[in-house]
């Protein structure tokens, strides 16, 4: 009975151990990618608050069509109720895939592609 107490315990503890550090994971991420964009797009994009794994967006740069050109998915929040055309949901991820995300919007922005589709 006290092993198996104790092993419980372990595995508790190891779950909570793992839910903090992905907690922090997320918070970190979530800073830096809040970060990059603002340094990218200034006002040309506002990010609203966030509790959860992703980030909602609000720009006039026709986001869905540059990234997934580049092989980036992002969720276009044009059917969600209340919000329109120019709304996004970027996910959190890993630090590779932010930088990943990161550089190819660096790069829409280096080209000046955020003006080739006009508004949307």
């Amino acid at each position: 009975l006290c092993d198996r107490r104790q092993r419980q315990m372990c595995i508790r503890d190891r779950a909570e151990k793992l839910q903090k550090d992905t907690i922090e994971l997320i918070q970190e991420e979530k800073h830096f990618l809040k970060h990059e964009l603002t340094k990218i797009f200034g006002d040309q994009m506002k990010i609203f608050p966030s509790e959860a794994n992703f980030l909602l967006l609000k720009t006039q740069i026709p986001l869905y069509r540059l990234l997934l050109e580049r092989g980036i998915l992002i969720r276009n929040c044009a059917n969600y109720t209340g919000l329109g055309q120019d709304f996004y949901r970027i996910a959190v991820k890993g630090h590779p895939e932010n930088v990943q995300l990161i550089e190819a919007l660096l790069d829409i922005k280096k080209k000046g592609e955020e003006k080739r589709y006009g508004k949307h």
